[in-house]
């Protein structure tokens, strides 16, 4: 098993709608974490972003509906 780097509470949160529910969209878990006024748009992406970094997700391109 790969060691994943500390993991901070602002990433927790961004992983729990994944936990709860994978696959999801970037936009579905900002969605979700906007909706409940929890994180803002931005600051999802970034955390996902980190998130990829860490290796603690992983993610694949998708085209535009």
């Amino acid at each position: 098993m790969k060691h994943i780097k500390d993991i901070s509470n602002s990433e927790l949160l961004v992983l729990k709608p994944l936990c709860l529910q994978a696959p999801l969209t970037s936009g579905e878990v900002v969605d979700a974490l906007a909706k409940a006024q929890i994180l803002h748009e931005k600051t999802v992406k970034t955390l996902l972003s980190r998130l990829v970094k860490k290796q603690a997700i992983s993610f694949e391109k998708q085209g535009r509906i």
